[in-house]
């Protein structure tokens, strides 16, 4: 009976005072609607930051040359190492068990041209693995092989931008392009992968096989980043261990106890850091709404 008579006294007021009744309501309205609208932004936020990190690549270990810093918002290499080497990569690959792939990889801008155009792009010296551990694919064409590497194949695979930039159609395949003065053959085109967490155009690259890169291109013997695999996500941190006293051994700074000349970058620890950050940023602006 309380309840009966508490709710009619109730509804009695509310409809006494409509104008109030109905500002009460809007505000309650507005107010709910902006918590769940941020909450949203904030997860979808934290899922195409987590989305882009699993999409460099399936338990992912980064070796770089030399020691990596932040400068301005992005990862550089500081100073000129010259000690990682082909000859690393592959004892990575033989000497650790919890090692699956470990792929060479070397980068650097240069100039490309295409009968009268020409643009700026990011050559990559890589071997076949790439594709399994950065999960990049062939959309058009196909990407070189293992025979096609050790014979130093003068091949290329693009990147949507430099197709972009380069033709005026979408086929690229058969026509030869030259990088610095040496002439390639296009025989694959890239799915698109965007931007990555540095901001940098994915697709604004050029694949070539590791050998060619390293005697025709850029006229070394060294390499900047070892890309590896680690068996599995749950192994990462031993596998990082692993990684670390091979090359201390092989680039002989266990005898002086130099500090490491390379730098390795956990997949791992990327996505904590990147979680624990998007978490904050949910709290935030959830906190902002409900106030």
């Amino acid at each position: 009976m309380k309840i009966a008579r508490s709710i009619k006294i109730s509804r009695k007021q509310l409809l006494a005072h409509k104008l109030r009744t109905i500002l009460a309501l809007v505000g309650i309205i507005i107010g709910v609607s902006a918590v769940i609208i941020m909450v949203a932004i904030g997860k979808g936020a934290q899922n195409e930051v987590l989305g882009k990190i699993e999409a460099m690549g399936t338990n992912l270990l980064i070796v770089n040359a030399g020691q990596v810093q932040k400068t301005a918002g992005r990862m550089q290499i500081r100073g000129d190492v010259t000690t990682l080497t082909l000859q690393d990569a592959d004892a990575l690959q033989k000497e650790s068990s919890l090692v699956k792939f470990a792929v060479p990889v070397q980068s650097k801008k240069l100039q490309v041209k295409f009968g009268n155009l020409s643009s700026n792009t990011t050559i990559v010296g890589t071997t076949t693995e790439f594709q399994k551990v950065r999960n990049f694919r062939a959309e058009k064409g196909c990407f070189f092989s293992a025979e096609e590497n050790r014979a130093s194949r003068r091949i290329a695979v693009l990147g949507q931008s430099v197709v972009k930039n380069l033709f005026d159609r979408s086929q690229a395949i058969g026509e030869t392009i030259r990088i610095g003065k040496v002439p390639f053959e296009v025989i694959g085109m890239m799915e698109s992968k965007g931007v990555d967490l540095n901001g940098v155009d994915q697709d604004d690259q050029i694949f070539i096989p590791m050998k060619t890169a390293l005697r025709r291109v850029f006229n070394q013997d060294y390499i900047n980043t070892i890309s590896v695999q680690a068996v599995s996500q749950e192994k990462m941190g031993t596998a990082e261990h692993q990684i670390q006293e091979i090359l201390r051994g092989r680039h002989r700074l266990n005898k002086c106890d130099k500090p490491d000349d390379f730098t390795i970058q956990n997949q791992t620890e990327l996505l904590e850091t990147q979680r624990a950050t998007t978490d904050t940023f949910t709290m935030l602006i959830t906190s902002i709404a409900g106030i």
